[in-house]
């Protein structure tokens, strides 16, 4: 695999409601550092939509999702309309800092980096939820506690702020169209299937994250239920079940069980300490885990 080449950002959507959200995602990759080389909006099943893109976006070329309906399948119809050698993917409500290219393409520099991902903050509509642990923020499809956010290696990259060498997700055989979100349900796992049948093929290239490559998503108001958490959690679970059928070894869900057996527990016991503490010492410091940073092969043992 070469060096850093042309990037093309693939943004996929499929709701009226979110154009407003989609405006600022296209903006935001327009007033990059580093400019793309293309922009490809993929519309899923939208003829509204895909008619006001059109005319509202002159930037992106905007074309509909021609293959299996859901997420896999637009992100697959970009994918292969793509003429940069690198492809980035970013959420249709998510904004990308000004310099998110700009550090995509310098991780692209090595030729031993198969994919770059970074930093995805929460832009809340009011308040966080104070109930839902930060611990469990992927369920908003942003960077969780416990996850790597600096400078690393990791297993695989979260959907809303991801890129790839384009030739080797062509290699790998793109995105099952089999797993992932159609319209507005809560399926997932689609990136880290890809990322870990990628990572077996290309056993020497590594999957890194940068905290340049930043993003923030905007959360929509009717994710901060507790009926949606539930949803998304069971949505996961089923995923990754499927997931593991392809990928039976013991990698397929190294980091969820990592997250679960580790990072939970401790932040479990952070709160019972500050539950004890004596009264006028003040609570006692919560225990975060360490970063978990792991080398990139051990993704594909």
């Amino acid at each position: 695999m070469s060096p850093a080449g042309t990037i093309s950002v693939i943004v996929c959507t499929h709701d009226t409601k979110r154009f407003g959200r989609l405006r600022q995602a296209i903006d935001s990759v327009v007033a990059q550092s580093v400019a793309a080389h293309e922009i490809i909006l993929v519309v899923d099943g939208n003829d509204a939509v895909q008619n006001a893109a059109s005319e509202a976006f002159p930037a992106a070329r905007v074309m509909p999702n021609a293959r299996i309906k859901g997420l896999s399948g637009a992100r697959n119809t970009g994918l292969l309309a793509a003429t940069g050698d690198i492809v980035a993917f970013l959420d249709d409500d998510a904004i990308a800092d000004v310099d998110w290219l700009a550090a995509i393409q310098g991780q692209f520099a090595s030729p031993f980096t198969m994919g770059v991902g970074g930093p995805i903050t929460p832009s809340w509509p009011g308040e966080r939820p104070r109930w839902m642990p930060r611990e469990f923020d992927w369920v908003v499809g942003c960077s969780y506690e416990g996850q790597a956010t600096k400078a690393g290696t990791v297993r695989n990259l979260i959907g809303c702020n991801m890129a790839f060498r384009r030739s080797a997700l062509i290699m790998a055989g793109l995105f099952d169209e089999g797993l992932g979100r159609i319209g507005a349900n809560a399926a997932g796992a689609e990136e880290t299937e890809l990322c870990l049948r990628a990572g077996a093929m290309f056993p020497m290239a590594g999957l890194v994250m940068d905290d340049k490559a930043a993003v923030r998503h905007q959360i929509e108001e009717h994710r901060k239920a507790f009926r949606y958490f539930a949803r998304r959690c069971i949505a996961e679970g089923k995923s990754k079940a499927l997931m593991t059928h392809r990928h039976p070894s013991r990698s397929g869900l190294s980091s969820e069980r990592h997250h679960l057996l580790t990072v939970i527990p401790r932040r479990i016991l952070g709160h019972l300490a500050n539950g004890f503490a004596r009264p006028g010492q003040g609570a006692l410091p919560v225990l975060r885990p360490a970063p978990s940073v792991r080398p990139w092969w051990l993704a594909v043992l």
